[in-house]
């Protein structure tokens, strides 16, 4: 019958059992039974509790532990995460120091390049010959300049320019060599106040200088800007004068690609003042190149 439970029919089965030894020996037998399967029915629930009870109690402590230990992760990693940026904030600023010394020590030697008599003579007497006077002519078209530049690039004059600079590199070179921490260089030019490209020496020797008689005045390390003023290069090469100043301090260029040799490069420039005088016209600009 539906809804009896298990207690109940056993002790029914027992009361109408063929064997009279299956069968409860007196009726305080059969009320005992009774009264033992209704302590039971009323205990059930109270194991089912202390049994299931510890279970919940696993269940919410492991809960809380999961969470304990996430929020522990969590501290840990935020705390690994603090330490890491300051560990790379300091790493940022001893790099930054590094190279604000090495751009620094630079800006130092480019102006003392500037400032050799030897270079002021060689630019001077280069600057007054009739070529780079053409060359320099507003008017000059890009076939004028072109043809100019051909027998601009044999000028004895640009010649001993170009020999004194290749000197210079390479006495960069030999201190390279016998002391690694100094300036590598890869090249040393000059341009003159109009931004026209007079000579320049690099690190392999055997690289000519083919951006002699080129107009450079849109490069950054010539006006001292941000970029380069235009991304036609061989329109403004070609050209004449433009009517665009040099730097009148020391620079730091934007990175630009050498036309020469097609490597990217940085340069430190500085302006050449006549008699080293910053207070007198520029005959034009030294620049250094790093690649």
């Amino acid at each position: 019958v539906s809804r009896i439970d298990r207690a109940l029919i056993d002790i029914v089965d027992r009361c109408l059992a063929v064997n009279p030894e299956r069968r409860f020996p007196n009726v305080q037998a059969v009320i005992d039974a009774l009264n033992a399967r209704d302590l039971a029915k009323v205990r059930r629930p109270l194991m089912f509790l202390g049994f299931v009870g510890p279970l919940l109690l696993f269940v919410v402590m492991a809960l809380f532990g999961l969470r304990g230990y996430d929020d522990a992760v969590g501290e840990s990693e935020e705390f690994i995460t603090l330490r890491a940026r300051e560990s790379n904030d300091f790493a940022a600023k001893f790099a930054a120091s590094s190279i604000e010394g090495e751009i620094r020590r630079y800006f130092r030697v480019a102006r003392s390049e500037a400032e050799r008599a030897e270079l002021h003579d060689l630019c001077t007497s280069l600057g007054e010959t009739d070529i780079v006077q053409q060359l320099n002519r507003p008017t000059a078209s890009s076939a004028d300049v072109e043809i100019l530049r051909r027998t601009f690039f044999d000028d004895p004059k640009r010649q001993q320019l170009h020999g004194y600079l290749r000197q210079r590199v390479d006495s960069y070179l030999q201190r390279l060599q016998d002391e690694p921490s100094e300036l590598k260089l890869a090249s040393i030019f000059v341009v003159d106040k109009t931004g026209r490209m007079l000579a320049g020496a690099y690190d392999d020797p055997a690289t000519v200088n083919l951006s002699s008689g080129w107009n450079y005045s849109y490069r950054s390390y010539f006006h001292g800007g941000a970029a380069d003023l235009s991304e036609d290069h061989r329109d403004w090469q070609d050209r004449g004068s433009r009517d665009v100043s040099p730097i009148r301090e020391t620079h730091f260029s934007a990175a630009f690609q050498s036309t020469t040799t097609g490597i990217w490069k940085v340069a430190v420039s500085t302006p050449i003042f006549k008699n080293n005088d910053p207070q007198s016209d520029t005959l034009g600009v030294l620049a250094m190149t790093v690649n």
